[in-house]
């Protein structure tokens, strides 16, 4: 390959990683995992010896990633089945994000990227292109190499196994703006926890409340889903264990373009957590605490 076309390609390149890492995230729901996913790929490319056979370079990408992400989440499936507890996404500070635009048109919310470990691989790549990215069924087809009908049966049965889940949740992709009073209930819980106000943690819990953590083996954590009293006894522990304000703080992030937590330890995060809010309530705490996970 020569110089002037491998600086065109790379020009390219650059233009679609930002959608390219985005699609890939939210088929995974690692970030690691999709950078890598998506170098992988570009590489690839780079060594093909028929360049001038790519008509389209962002379809071709687009194409190539889905596939490579689905390959991946085949083998992370299998190992996720032998995790050690629950295993959750990595979670997506927003805010800080360079490729902010993007991030607020096409992120999912964490407790839905949660709902999307339901699906299979080809369900989850068929629901992301379509219904975050916007992709027509054409597109699709070429990308997952199944006929237009085939896909919209796909999308059809990872619908109803979504719409079987119980959880409050909103992928709609032209939701951008944070409702006022999800805001509000997260900074009532940073202030309760910091005050150590068990009753008004008390009545931001809904009855229903269920707790996920993830610690992947190395930070201890509850390994199955806690139900409301075991969720209360539990934060009255976390309080005794972190109520040294000089070593830890809690701090209100936009996580998957949502208002959730990320508990800092001498200035070093070490859990992201994040909510699901019905009615001013809490019906899911999801708390991150994988090292690996928290960047």
């Amino acid at each position: 390959m020569d110089d002037s076309k491998e600086l065109e390609l790379e020009k390219a390149y650059l233009e679609t990683f930002p959608l390219l890492r985005h699609l890939a995230y939210h088929i995974l729901g690692s970030l690691t995992d999709a950078e890598d996913a998506v170098h992988d790929v570009y590489i690839n490319v780079l060594n093909k010896q028929e360049l001038s056979e790519i008509k389209n370079f962002k379809s071709f990408m687009c194409k190539s990633v889905t596939n490579k992400c689905m390959d991946v989440l085949k083998s992370a499936q299998r190992k996720r089945e032998v995790y050690t507890g629950i295993w959750l996404p990595e979670p997506l500070v927003t805010e800080d994000d360079p490729l902010n635009i993007l991030v607020k048109q096409y992120t999912l919310s964490y407790s839905f990227m949660f709902l999307l470990e339901r699906l299979t691989p080809i369900e989850r790549a068929v629901f992301i292109l379509r219904e975050v990215f916007d992709y027509s069924f054409a597109d699709i087809a070429s990308f997952v190499d199944k006929k237009e009908p085939t896909c919209r049966k796909i999308l059809s049965r990872g619908k109803k196994k979504l719409s079987q889940l119980d959880v409050n949740d909103h992928h709609d992709k032209q939701e951008v703006d944070v409702p006022i009073k999800d805001d509000d209930v997260t900074q009532a819980f940073i202030n309760a926890f910091d005050s150590g106000d068990m009753n008004q943690l008390l009545q931001l819990f809904s009855e229903e409340i269920i707790y996920y953590a993830d610690g992947g083996g190395v930070v201890k954590v509850a390994l199955r889903p806690l139900t409301y009293k075991a969720v209360l006894q539990l934060f009255q522990f976390l309080r005794g264990q972190f109520q040294d304000k000089q070593v830890y703080k809690m701090c209100k992030h936009q996580i998957n373009g949502e208002s959730g937590i990320v508990l800092y330890e001498h200035d070093v995060p070490i859990a992201v957590i994040c909510f699901s809010i019905e009615n001013g309530q809490i019906v899911n705490i999801y708390n991150q605490m994988n090292p690996e996970k928290i960047k």
